[in-house]
């Protein structure tokens, strides 16, 4: 991570949103500034859910809304997952998460909400034997059952959701969703994925539609970061060229990430899982401003555990060891780690600066490593200079506060190995 990470890092993980979409789409966006209701426990929760916002959200009589037990904190805030249901069925892919305050009020909704005016009969046509049959599956295959909902054209069918390992699945394990009427299948979906999966996000997008010309708030921040994964995908594994050059640069860089854990860590992405990587293009940074924004010229950018994404400025393409550096903090936080302040975040960081400059030395030599006297094959660099120096670290004053000593290619793989296993 760059400048001021800590506090870009958790202003990124508030699900925080201001009102859009409509009744055509199920995106939820609220904002509650005028909120006088207390919300100080789980009860009080449920029961505002399924009252004020049951009505904000217009759903219909049947359709409930479902708080979890846990909230997670960040800062002096808790963040409640709230998942709509019909009857006592879960709806798939119709959940939410709510921001309540230090002050215990309600702040901000994002997530998947819809009403349903006609939700079929509860009671299912086919026992889940039935289902699993149309699947070509057996008991011994199935690793879950469960009857839900499942949104199809803006209706509900009701469906058994099996995971396991089936004749005609396309992967070892899967995810089927199975009419509990009739036995059609509705929906493959793959738990394995053995192939690259790379996502480019664009943030100027959200910039451009909210007008947004000046340094903007952490709040408001954090809204244009969210609303980029919702609505800006500009690259994949299917599709055409991006609009924009950075992104379709970036692309082929991740695909060589990936190629690197997998050749010199025997990693399956930087989770050993074949987790996505995720990146969000065309953030800004100003000079006093540490949150992403929609203006400035500061060379910056961040990796971000909750959402598993890292975000960059566009001038982060020619520098591929800092590409490499913020997936190394990726690597960290799937394995050891490590926290992010005192010697732990230290450590940290220097790990995470020797996997992007492996990366980059990798990357430039056709996928071997190479020995090298050349100061500039060890500097990570920036646009105005280079940022840290691993063949003398002592060369540049912006070292992580901790004792550094030189490292070599050579030792690199051992190193990396024994963190992430650690």
């Amino acid at each position: 991570m760059f400048v001021g990470v800590a506090l870009a890092l958790a202003m990124a993980t508030w699900p925080s949103l201001a009102q859009e979409g409509g009744a055509e789409s199920p995106s939820v966006q609220l904002e509650f500034p005028d909120a006088s209701t207390t919300l100080a426990d789980l009860d009080s929760v449920r029961e505002w859910a399924n009252s004020s916002l049951h009505r904000k959200l217009e759903l219909e009589p049947t359709d409930r809304l479902d708080v979890s037990g846990e909230p997670r904190s960040v800062g002096t805030t808790r963040i409640y997952t709230i998942r709509q249901t019909v009857g006592d069925l879960p709806v798939v892919e119709r959940e939410s998460q709510l921001v309540v305050s230090s002050d215990h009020k309600p702040s901000h909704l994002l997530g998947q909400h819809e009403p349903f005016p006609d939700p079929p009969s509860a009671e299912p046509s086919l026992d889940s034997a039935q289902a699993l049959t149309s699947v070509g599956g057996s008991r011994d295959s199935l690793s879950s059952s469960r009857l839900v909902f499942l949104p199809v054209g803006g209706e509900l069918r009701q469906t058994y959701e099996l995971e396991g390992g089936f004749e005609s699945s396309q992967s070892p394990l899967e995810r089927v969703f199975v009419d509990a009427h009739n036995g059609d299948v509705l929906k493959r979906l793959p738990l394995i994925h053995p192939a690259m999966d790379r996502r480019v996000y664009d943030f100027p997008p959200g910039c451009e539609a909210a007008g947004i010309r000046s340094t903007a708030t952490g709040v408001v921040s954090a809204i244009l970061i969210q609303r980029a994964l919702i609505m800006s995908l500009a690259k994949n594994e299917t599709s055409s060229a991006a609009v924009r050059a950075p992104i379709e640069e970036m692309f082929p860089i991740l695909g060589r990430l990936y190629d690197f854990f997998q050749a010199t860590l025997q990693l399956d992405s930087y989770d050993d899982n074949g987790a996505p990587l995720q990146v969000l293009m065309g953030v800004r940074f100003g000079e006093n401003s540490q949150f992403p924004q929609c203006v400035g010229r500061v060379f910056n950018g961040f990796w971000n555990d909750f959402f598993k994404l890292a975000v960059f400025t566009d001038e982060i393409v020619p520098f591929p060891e800092m590409i490499g550096h913020e997936f190394g903090h990726a690597m960290i936080d799937s394995g050891s780690m490590l926290i992010y302040e005192g010697e732990s975040g230290a450590l940290n960081e220097s790990i995470s600066d020797a996997i992007g400059i492996a990366f980059r030395a990798w990357k430039s030599n056709r996928g071997q490593f190479v020995e090298s006297q050349e100061t500039e094959f060890w500097r990570l660099g920036s646009p105005s200079g280079p940022v840290r120096d691993m063949q003398n670290p002592r060369r540049i004053d912006n070292l992580p506060n901790i004792t550094v000593t030189t490292c070599t290619l050579a030792t690199t793989q051992e190193a990396f190995t024994s963190i992430h296993q650690s």
